[in-house]
């Protein structure tokens, strides 16, 4: 109940009675549990790993205009339905945590509705367009020139 106090929901095995372990919490929290670590300021699923150490599975960023919500050592699946990706936004490839900095691929929809893949270079050069393809036509286009012998049909 106090401010500073970490206010989870927790979820407990109570397979022995006597010694209960909790095995998965949601809450927010600003500080970490290592004070060396920068203030977390985000909302979290957290679950334990194999050694029963609490582990942010999912974390979601608060206090911002727009956010990055991560997951960590974990895989999304879909099961009986489809992952999309809404007109105007990308799907991205990074090697870097924040999704910010660092080469990336980008994978969107163009105003047109043909699909494109663009590269993001590190050295902070302006992103170049890779590939395209043609929603009409089928076509897929590298850079600028077309890949006549590559057709694809909606």
């Amino acid at each position: 109940m106090r401010p500073e106090a970490k206010a989870f929901i927790g979820w407990w095995d109570t397979t022995d009675p006597d010694n209960p372990v909790c095995k998965a919490w949601i809450g927010a929290h600003d500080e970490a549990n290592n004070p060396e670590v920068p203030p977390h300021r985000h909302w979290s699923v957290e679950v334990t790993d194999s050694t029963g150490q609490m582990q942010t599975r999912l974390g979601v960023p608060y206090d911002k205009d727009h956010t990055n919500i991560t997951a960590t050592s974990a895989d999304f699946t879909v099961v009986s339905g489809a992952l999309r990706v809404a007109r105007r936004s990308s799907l991205e490839f990074s090697v870097d945590r924040d999704g910010e900095t660092g080469s990336r691929w980008r994978v969107r929809m163009t105003p047109e509705q043909n699909l494109e893949m663009v590269y993001h270079p590190s050295n902070g050069s302006e992103p170049e367009r890779i590939a395209e393809f043609d929603s009409e036509t089928g076509r897929m286009k590298i850079r600028s020139m077309e890949a006549v012998d590559i057709v694809m049909n909606d």
